[in-house]
């Protein structure tokens, strides 16, 4: 009986000088200050427009994709699939300060291959109500377009621009450059083409942007485009080199 006292008054000791609540506040859920806990919500990207040619990239391993990107990286940070039809995509709750917006094609690390429209995020995004509106138009977005937009015709057309004096008598031109590629012998290899459907090693295309061996040729390409461009050229032969 002299023990259960003893433990009652010190309880209640405990409760009279003010002790007691560093014993209880676990019950209220108060570990952490509430500013920790109370984070807020990320904003919300919605592109939208006339979106073609999506469905090209079915069974590449490439995605085409809504993505978000933090300044500075190659990453995307969150994305959500574009799909044959599309002309409203939504991503909400994203959680990036500073970056970009992309429609854009990446590969199965998450990784940025090739823009194909983009608009900065901007630092204060909450004065729009915290939706950034990404209207993107009319856009045909299948590999080779992508190719012959975003790589012919930043890192090729400088000597393959359709003029009388294209290198090798090849023309890079949006207009031109299918039909100047596929199935069309070689000028630089004999017995190849400039691109063989489904044979890279029989394509000189593959030969220049992912090889060493134009090295031997009028002008070394090699080091003209990134490794995941040269890759997505790549797989664009192999599966079959649509239009």
């Amino acid at each position: 009986m002299r023990e259960m006292f003893n433990l009652k008054s010190a309880i209640s000791l405990i409760f009279a000088f003010g002790i007691g609540p560093l014993f209880c506040g676990c019950d209220e859920g108060k570990i952490y200050p509430s500013e920790i806990l109370g984070a807020e919500d990320g904003i919300t990207v919605i592109l939208s427009g006339n979106i073609t040619g999506a469905e090209g990239y079915s069974g590449t391993g490439y995605s085409l994709v809504l993505a978000v990107f933090e300044e500075g990286s190659d990453f995307a940070e969150v994305s959500k699939a574009v799909e044959a039809g599309d002309s409203k995509v939504e991503i909400n709750n994203v959680k990036v300060e500073e970056g970009r917006a992309e429609l854009c094609v990446i590969n199965s690390l998450r990784k940025r291959v090739l823009t194909l429209a983009s608009i900065d995020i901007p630092k204060s995004p909450a004065e729009n109500g915290g939706v950034v509106s990404f209207e993107v138009g009319d856009v045909n977005v299948a590999p080779f377009e992508a190719i012959s937009s975003r790589i012919f015709s930043t890192a090729c057309i400088q000597c393959h621009g359709g003029t009388s004096h294209s290198a090798a008598g090849l023309n890079l031109s949006r207009e031109q450059a299918y039909s100047m590629l596929v199935n069309v012998p070689s000028a630089v290899e004999e017995g190849m083409f400039r691109v063989r459907p489904e044979e890279i090693t029989e394509s000189t295309l593959w030969e220049a942007v992912a090889t060493d061996a134009s090295a031997h040729w009028s002008f070394n390409h090699s080091n003209l485009l990134t490794a995941e461009e040269s890759g997505f050229i790549s797989n664009w032969i192999e599966k079959g080199a649509e239009k």
